[in-house]
């Protein structure tokens, strides 16, 4: 007849462990344990039946917590040496911990040793982050590899807790302002859509929000390089970007162009600017409605015509919408916020259309 599994961990494991006369089969015991995150309940019951064997006469005068765990943490971020040595030396550390820290917990510990010799790290292979960037908001990024940028208001940036593969890879949703740490033997590739842009060390911009009809990407240092995506497998080289220069694909059309522009006034976002440069109402509409959270319609298509040049900062949407007023023959109207039906309120509706 089949054994009926603990439904404890075995504590005799756990004492021989942490005063260092554990077997390896101990070891795999608490591991195996700790796999299963459905007994961290179990665990603490186990914790506090050997809180209650610490002698109350054990020296704890003086002691700072904070500065043991800031110390722990210190070590768990040193590299992982693949000698004996340096493995006795952590389970040494992992005994001495045990015994000062009379108040941590006995999950602490086991936690601490299980991070330390990389099994956690191992059960995490593969294993995604995302950063988001509401609607107005524009949000600092950082990635394993050193590299940093920002995200601009409604993306979305997924990558993995390691680039433990040939590229580096990240997947974008939106818009986002790059600065790539440089490493020659591990490109960095963005895939936004069916667009991938591969780069070493170089700082570039790519727009790329959905509900749009082209994605962009501009270049303000070094050289990427640019594929099309014709399915899982097959990658179609559409050539270099050089400095300077925005790639602009028209996705209902399947086709791009290069052209040279005006770098900061694209990458302006990222500082807390709107910037636009004789740019049509249609896109100005598109960003503003990003940049303050705000649903503006154009009511008329003549307006889809008008150009618009100014360079916004701290500037409220009612101001903006005043300028927009007095520089075009532009009438206003908004029309109250909707009650949704979780109880709170929509954006702000506006109106545009001629006097």
């Amino acid at each position: 007849m089949r054994k009926k599994e603990k439904n404890i961990i075995d504590k005799e494991a756990v004492d021989r462990y942490l005063n260092n006369k554990g077997s390896k089969a101990d070891q795999e015991k608490i591991k195996n344990y700790f796999a299963s995150t459905d007994r961290w309940a179990e665990l603490e019951s186990a914790s506090l039946q050997f809180w209650k064997q610490i002698p109350e006469e054990l020296e704890t005068e003086g002691y700072d917590e904070d500065r043991l765990l800031d110390r722990i943490n210190h070590l768990l971020r040193l590299e992982d040496a693949k000698v004996s040595v340096e493995k006795r030396r952590r389970l040494k550390w992992f005994t001495y911990a045990s015994r000062i820290a009379a108040s941590l917990f006995i999950p602490l510990l086991l936690l601490c040793y299980l991070q330390w010799s990389g099994y956690f790290e191992e059960q995490q292979a593969g294993a995604y982050s995302s950063v988001y960037s509401p609607l107005g908001a524009r949000t600092n990024f950082h990635l394993p590899d050193g590299s940093e940028g920002w995200l601009n208001g409604g993306s979305t940036l997924h990558f993995p807790a390691a680039f433990s593969g040939e590229y580096r890879e990240v997947q974008l949703e939106g818009e986002a302002y790059f600065y790539v740490k440089s490493n020659p033997r591990k490109p960095f590739v963005v895939t936004t859509g069916n667009i991938r842009i591969a780069a070493l060390g170089t700082s570039f911009n790519v727009n790329a929000y959905e509900g749009d009809k082209t994605n962009s990407v501009t270049l303000e240092t070094g050289v990427v390089e640019l594929f099309e995506a014709k399915d899982q497998k097959l990658l179609e080289t559409l050539g270099q970007l050089d400095t300077g220069f925005q790639f602009i694909y028209f996705k209902d059309l399947d086709s791009y162009r290069t052209q040279e522009v005006d770098v900061k006034k694209i990458t302006a976002w990222k500082e807390g600017k709107l910037v636009f440069r004789e740019d049509p109402m249609t896109e100005v509409v598109d960003r503003l409605n990003r940049w303050y959270n705000v649903d503006i319609v154009i009511e008329d298509k003549k307006l889809e015509t008008y150009v618009f040049r100014a360079t916004f900062q701290d500037e409220t949407l009612d101001e903006v919408l005043k300028l927009l007023q007095f520089s075009s023959p532009i009438k206003i109207r908004e029309t109250g916020r909707e009650m949704l039906k979780n109880n709170t309120f929509g954006k702000r509706k506006i109106f545009l259309s001629s006097k």
